[in-house]
């Protein structure tokens, strides 16, 4: 085991009530049982499920490209030191073998507007996809909606691709005359804690519900797409349940967060079925507590009070 962990800032999201869910007895195991083996290289990018990523903030020297190859999208933590060859050697690494390489960068105030721009250009000298723009919600920002277009429009202009996050979606995915707007055309919006948080907890439905149509509604109005990460801490059922939460509504991506360890470094448990689809053929539809969608061949559910998915 190793003793390195993941480290995410803690940005509060919600999901569903309860307690850790349990397969669908309706759930096609097999199906299920196939997809747990598929490392990166054999993940069909034309699937609507969820593709592999991973979040990885800890120090570059605790990581290896190896540890990192099964994943299609792959975000690193800030260095404190631009300039540093390890993280260099890392990120050329990863981007030589075909992976989209983000790395963080916490642009809150009361930092340094000029700091900030340091860092970005730096960013931009590197392989890097992009940047994963941190702490620009309105709580930190004080209400300042213009700092996010700022700072976005900063990145780009170093040739990197947006990534925002922030507890509000709202506020870092909107525009402002004459700035322009925060995402664009191939940016993302991360969702953090998606389904599960620290203590166990399911997160409320009701707020799960609001926190992800806000966050597709404003990805989808810029043309940009909505990833996701689960600090499901290796609950395999809360995270095949985040998992499932985000293919009904068609999240480009989504990462398993905890404990580092070499489970952690398998893109593991990837929990879709073999067959998912390659397009939804409807819209999320709700009876109760039951969410559904189909695809071209099945249907996908998410039952909130019981916890419990499938896909038949």
């Amino acid at each position: 085991m190793r003793e390195s962990r993941f480290f995410l800032l803690a940005l509060s999201l919600s999901f569903l009530l309860g307690c850790p869910t349990e397969r669908d007895p309706g759930d096609d195991d097999d199906a299920a049982d196939d997809d747990d083996d598929v490392q990166q290289g054999d993940w069909d990018s034309s699937s609507i499920d969820p593709a592999p990523m991973v979040i990885w903030l800890g120090a570059v020297a605790e990581v290896s490209p190896d540890d990192l190859d099964d994943f299609d999208i792959v975000i690193l933590g800030e260095q404190s030191s631009p300039g540093d060859a390890g993280f260099v050697e890392l990120v050329t690494a990863l981007d030589n073998r075909g992976a989209q390489v983000y790395a963080w960068l916490d642009a809150g105030s009361p930092r340094a507007p000029a700091e900030i721009d340091g860092v970005l250009a730096w960013y931009g000298g590197l392989p890097l996809h992009g940047v994963t723009l941190d702490r620009l919600g309105l709580e930190v920002t004080g209400n300042n909606e213009a700092r996010p277009i700022l700072f976005a429009n900063t990145a780009r202009g170093h040739g990197l691709s947006v990534m925002m996050t922030a507890p509000t979606p709202s506020d870092v995915m909107g525009e402002v005359d004459p700035l322009g707007q925060a995402v664009t055309v191939g940016d993302r919006f991360l969702l953090q804690d998606f389904a599960w948080q620290e203590g166990a907890v399911y997160q409320d439905e009701a707020e799960w519900r609001a926190l992800v149509e806000e966050a597709t509604t404003a990805a989808a109005n810029y043309g940009a797409t909505v990833v996701a990460s689960c600090s499901g801490d290796q609950d395999d059922d809360a995270w095949e349940h985040a998992f499932y939460a985000a293919w009904l509504d068609g999240l480009e991506a989504i990462a398993r967060t905890g404990p580092a360890s070499d489970d952690f470094w398998t893109p593991p448990s990837f929990p879709g079925p073999a067959n998912g689809g390659s397009a939804f053929t409807s819209e999320v539809a709700q009876d109760g507590s039951i969410y559904s969608r189909t695809t071209d061949t099945g249907t996908i559910t998410v039952d909130a009070d019981n916890h419990t998915v499938g896909f038949e």
